[in-house]
């Protein structure tokens, strides 16, 4: 069994609806509703640090397409899940998706990510869709079971899809499985 070592983060808190966090803050993440209003600052341009304080499975959710950055607004934070798992089940045809779609220099660490996802695009990862920068993933499990329904190339992959920078994996493990 993989233990996932958990790290602290300093700062102050404010949960996730707070569309305004400081400086040095970090937005609480306990429900699909907050994790929602933090897609929401990333999408929105704001540089934001993240801490899941629960479990999420965003597929029994009203948010089962939730995924956090998106091209022009790339997520550039860190993201600690503190051990937690987020779990999804996703079919698109988008190119670049993953629970986080678009990232540049971030950290993501402390978290587990499950589910099944039909996808007809290109460049699908369990955890992130496109990464650029430097970006640092660290005790990360991955059990996402992708199927690939697109003819030809795809690059699909249990951890990234499409890598255009460097990354840095730390005691991570991808545990799921690929097909068509």
């Amino acid at each position: 069994m993989l233990l996932l070592f958990l790290t602290g983060i300093v700062g102050h808190s404010v949960t996730a609806k707070a569309q305004t966090p400081e400086p040095n803050q970090v937005v609480e993440i306990a429900t699909a509703e907050d994790l929602h209003s933090f897609a929401t600052m990333v999408e929105n341009g704001m540089a934001v640090d993240g801490v899941l304080t629960a479990d999420i499975n965003l597929a029994s959710s009203d948010y089962p397409d939730l995924m956090i950055g998106k091209d022009g607004s790339p997520f550039t934070g860190t993201f600690d899940g503190q051990g937690h798992t987020i779990a999804y089940s996703y079919d698109f045809t988008a190119n670049y998706c993953g629970l986080f779609s678009f990232v540049r220099d971030a950290t993501i660490r402390n978290l587990r990510v499950e589910g099944d996802v039909v996808t007809r695009g290109i460049h699908y990862g369990a955890l992130i869709g496109y990464g650029d920068g430097t970006m640092l993933v660290e005790n990360v499990v991955t059990d996402v079971h992708i199927t690939g329904e697109r003819s030809g190339v795809t690059g699909n992959g249990g951890m990234i899809g499409a890598l255009y920078g460097n990354i840095t994996f730390n005691n991570c493990a991808t545990l799921g499985e690929m097909g068509n």
